[in-house]
């Protein structure tokens, strides 16, 4: 062997030697760990490289236990290890209340397995920590706390802990909590609100009227309704709730709470709620009336379904107990709300928004709402295919229009005359067509002294005892289309209107009268020449001045000839006459046979003078035209001999 081979071999023995005595000084000065080491093997979990001694830089884990012998299996509690204050059991995940940017330093990045190494479980039963304070309300099906106590408003060391910890610290309190103070606490959603407010016999008092309301909403009335179809979340229409528990009722009692939920449903219903500001609800709340009606009590508060579903359910909304119910019984009885009885889903039926409207509701007591009414009827009864239904006409609004009271308006808006309703009532509305003596009644509500008159008379004293055959004011004036009377259209179309009753022979038999009136009035001088008139000026504004049959018998009170009071009584003909005859003889009126046919047994002279010319006249005429034809004849004649002889 080489000298400079014997020197490196010698040098690598020497090394050799000294790394085994390094290790074995090693070995000599490791500590035992404090803990057994089974089942913790994971030594750097707890004793991190940048906390060992220097030398100890970048050793692998697998080598602690070189040096490191494991101790006895109950280790001493190193002093600086705390025992936990509450039992550990059930609650192993250790981080969740001690996050780990919470712990010492030399705590960070260790394993929450590692925990119990150090840390110790406590007795069963832990000291409460005097931060921890007991819950206000029985947890028991309340354990979403997490729900009510969000973690952004909870102290900042309760960040981000799972919320099946909360119990560890706060223990439950007793069954009958104490009323919260109301200190919002963060966002509610539905199930936090109905784990509460589903449960039956949730109540609350008002403090300034002592009225105890329900709290508890019926989950599938609220699901069916159009708010819970449409996904609208508690907190939508309940904005002020923001958490549990809720802020302080300002409202002092039910009425004033249900006024201030108008404010809500206006953050949806902006449109609607601004066309409300003109209605006569909206202005007598502000007067400071309480009674009237808000978006609650129309629509209903959890239970908002389809306000016209059935159509119906629209005049029942407005009929409701405290609201228009004697209005709505009046209505139900009559032909408009007849289908509000028998819950019939008519469309071609009004009920009260269609002519009160929904929102913007004008006062039905102002002249306004008076002069629009029979536009307002007119949308109904103008159009065909609601009127037929019924067998009506839709020519009435035209013939109001074109009729005496209508008129009247236009010239002077200021006078009022009658309307729909006037004559058919608001809402008993009836068919007055089927009574005579009724529609009469309507008319005299305005016309009080004529028909005063008209009672006086054969006419009314026949019809107030419910006879059919008399005529009553529709019938001479009609019923829409009523005519001006004082206009000389009218006058010279009143002989032709008396003869409607006065020449049915089969009526008038029924009462002992003539039918042969109209006929013997056509035949002499005033008949005659208010035909002439009605002829040939039918529509001028030429007034006929010959007597009609209203300038001798009266034209309301209209008596019997055997009145005494009757101004066709033979003692006050005379009189009737000197109207438009002022020198007549007291005699003048005997020379009018009246309106009888002429026989020999009433009148014989005139009788037979009237047969002399009845038989004069046709023998003359026809002697002349015998005459004529002969004349005629024998010049023909002598004509063709003229001719033969020539």
């Amino acid at each position: 062997m080489k000298p400079h081979t014997r020197i490196v071999a010698a040098l690598f023995l020497v090394a050799l030697l000294s790394a085994t005595f390094l290790t074995v000084l090693a070995v000599a000065q490791g500590k035992p760990t404090p803990h057994p080491i089974a089942g913790r093997e994971q030594c750097l979990t707890c004793h991190p490289t940048d906390k060992l001694p220097a030398d100890h830089a970048n050793r692998a884990e697998s080598t602690c236990t070189a040096c490191h012998p494991e101790a006895a299996a109950q280790p001493p509690t190193p002093p600086q290890a705390p025992t936990t204050p509450h039992p550990i059991a059930g609650r192993e995940a250790c981080l969740t209340c001690h996050p780990t940017s919470k712990l010492p330093a030399d705590h960070a990045n260790r394993a929450e397995s590692t925990c119990t190494a150090c840390h110790p479980e406590a007795a069963a039963q832990p000291p409460t920590p005097p931060q921890a304070p007991t819950t206000p309300h029985p947890i028991a099906g309340r354990e979403a706390c997490l729900t009510c106590h969000p973690t952004s408003k909870l102290p900042a060391d309760h960040a981000n802990r799972a919320e099946s910890t909360c119990t560890a610290c706060h223990p439950e309190a007793a069954a009958q909590p104490p009323v919260p103070e109301p200190t919002p606490t963060g966002p509610m959603t539905d199930q936090g609100c109905l784990a509460c407010h589903s449960k039956p016999g949730l109540t609350y008092t008002f403090p300034g009227c002592g009225e105890t309301v329900s709290l508890t909403v019926d989950q599938a009335a609220l699901s069916q309704s159009v708010h819970g179809k449409a996904g609208i979340t508690c907190t939508g229409c309940h904005t002020n709730i923001t958490g549990y528990p809720h802020p302080k009722l300002e409202a002092q009692d039910c009425r004033a709470f249900t006024i201030s939920r108008a404010e809500a449903c206006a953050t949806c219903h902006a449109d609607i709620t601004e066309a409300q500001h003109d209605s006569i609800h909206y202005r007598l709340l502000k007067e400071g009336n309480r009674d009237v009606p808000t978006c609650v009590e129309c629509h209903g508060g959890h239970d908002i379904t389809p306000p016209d579903q059935p159509r119906y359910k629209l005049s029942r909304t407005c009929g409701q107990e405290g609201c228009h119910s004697t209005i709505l019984d009046t209505y139900a009885k009559s032909v408009h709300g007849s289908v509000i009885a028998k819950e019939e889903d008519n469309p071609y039926v009004p009920v009260c928004e269609d002519c009160h409207g929904a929102h913007q509701m004008p006062d039905p007591r102002t002249g306004e709402f008076h002069t629009a009414s029979p536009e307002l009827c007119a949308t109904c009864h103008t159009d065909p295919n609601v009127v037929s239904r019924f067998g009506l006409s839709t020519d009435v609004y035209q013939d109001y229009r074109d009729g005496i009271h209508s008129k009247l308006a236009e010239k002077d808006p200021t006078i009022k005359t009658p309307v729909c309703t006037d004559c058919h009532g608001v809402h008993d509305v009836k068919g007055l067509r089927k009574s005579v003596q009724a529609a009469s009644e309507t008319c005299a509500h305005c016309h009080t002294a004529i028909y005063g008159e008209y009672k006086q008379g054969v006419h009314g004293a026949a019809l107030i005892t419910g006879n059919p055959d008399v005529p009553g004011c529709t019938y001479c004036h009609g019923a829409h289309k009523i005519p001006d009377p004082n206009t000389p259209q009218f006058r010279i179309g009143e002989p032709d209107l008396c003869a409607s009753c006065h020449s049915d022979a089969a009526l008038m038999a029924k009462y002992n009268l003539s039918a042969d009136v109209y006929v013997t009035y056509t035949q002499e001088f005033h008949g005659m020449t208010v035909q002439l008139y009605k002829t040939k000026w039918p529509t001028a504004s030429i007034y006929c001045y010959e007597a009609v049959c209203t300038d001798c018998h009266g034209i309301h009170e209209i008596r019997s000839h055997t009145d005494p009071k009757s101004s066709v009584h033979p003692d006050n003909l005379i009189l009737a006459c000197r109207k438009c005859h002022p020198d007549a003889p007291d005699k003048f009126a005997t020379a009018w046979a009246g309106h009888y046919k002429i026989t020999r047994e009433r009148a014989p002279l005139t009788y037979y003078v009237n047969l002399f010319y009845t038989i004069l006249i046709p023998l003359v005429i026809g002697a002349m035209a015998f005459f004529v034809l002969t004349d005629i004849g024998r010049r023909i004649v002598n004509h063709f001999k003229r001719g033969k002889a020539s």
